[in-house]
């Protein structure tokens, strides 16, 4: 799914790589990174909710502004925050390296090459990320924020949904990667000069509308995996989003299209509720970076904002600091810590 199509075979629709690119903001030059678009997100789902829609600089709108973005900011710190942490836990290679380098002769390709994350105003080739790959960031922070906004307006507005289940808070949105003026150059970017002025292919404008923030939250994990930066793992369980070949069951093999492209349950029906071990404590954790944002959310929010106790704080198998839980923590990170695929 996440080779590059001009010299590998890859089986991404056209539609998969736009999913891809839409949320990508690897930061590339005069789009930057992947927190400015969740926040770019967030500040158009605020507006459109309102409280009041008559006078724009109302105090009430002001007030309920601040209390969303607050919430939203704390729970994308605290995803990268704990995502990194995991990172240089687990150490995992990324797909490009996975791929090329896998002991297995019969699943190797020395040759593969990723989609890779773009280089938007550059004239330079597309990048793995220069950090390890579980669980995925942008997994971790759309999880975090999506899931802080639902919270927020579930309790605020007396809405009707499952805390682990499907919304209706939907929004429409122009990603910077795809507006119509951002390109890929084909000589050196030249400060002095605006982007509409500098020769490159233009990347076409796409509105795109998503009808719920759990189909957002979904859609922005995968699309890690279209462009070959990321494993499928590192945002999610395939139990959870995969269809199974057999009705009634969860393992593998799973359904794939007549293209042969995997194929992924309705985002409605999704839940991530797969557990798995760790090779560093004792006990069952969620699976991937959607699971982990989603918890970091649900943390912060239950807590109204307080600190986590210094001794529930994480610290990190190979970074200094509090050293990470046990198995015999019965609060704080046990909770939300994220699972290794073994």
């Amino acid at each position: 799914m996440g080779g590059q199509g001009s010299s590998n075979a890859t089986k991404r629709s056209p539609a998969q790589t736009a999913a891809g690119f839409f949320w990508a903001y690897d930061g590339s030059n005069l789009v930057g990174t992947p927190p400015r678009f969740f926040n770019q997100v967030a500040r158009q789902v605020v507006w459109s909710r309102r409280p009041d829609k008559e006078d724009a600089g109302a105090e009430a709108n002001n007030a309920d502004f601040a209390r969303a973005l607050a919430l939203a900011n704390t729970a994308l710190a605290d995803a990268g925050i704990f995502a990194w942490r995991e990172k240089w836990t687990f150490e995992l290679w990324r797909p490009l390296s996975g791929v090329r380098s896998d002991p297995r002769p019969e699943f190797a390709d020395p040759f593969w090459l990723a989609q890779g994350a773009p280089e938007t105003n550059r004239n330079a080739a597309s990048f793995k990320p220069p950090f390890p790959s579980y669980p995925s960031g942008h997994a971790t922070f759309g999880g975090a924020i999506f899931q802080m906004l639902r919270l927020y307006y579930r309790q605020r507005d007396g809405l009707d949904f499952a805390l682990d289940g499907p919304d209706d808070i939907g929004f429409e949105m122009v990603s910077d990667e795809l507006n119509g003026v951002n390109r890929d150059l084909r000589q050196e970017y030249d400060p002095t000069q605006p982007i509409t002025a500098q020769p490159g292919i233009v990347r076409t404008r796409v509105v795109r509308h998503f009808g719920s923030l759990w189909e957002a939250i979904f859609e922005n994990a995968l699309s890690r995996v279209f462009l070959g930066v990321h494993w499928r793992f590192d945002a999610f369980a395939a139990a959870d989003v995969l269809v199974p070949l057999m009705a009634g069951k969860v393992e593998p093999p799973y359904a794939v299209d007549c293209e042969g492209r995997t194929v992924y349950q309705k985002t409605d029906e999704i839940r991530y509720k797969t557990m798995g071990p760790r090779s560093d404590r004792s006990g069952m954790f969620p699976i991937g970076g959607v699971p982990l944002g989603i918890g970091i959310a649900n943390d912060i929010f239950t807590s109204n904002l307080k600190q986590t106790p210094a001794d529930k704080q994480p610290g990190g198998q190979n970074m200094g600091g509090v050293g990470a839980p046990t198995g015999s923590d019965k609060g704080g990170l046990k909770e939300f810590a994220v699972g290794m695929m073994s």
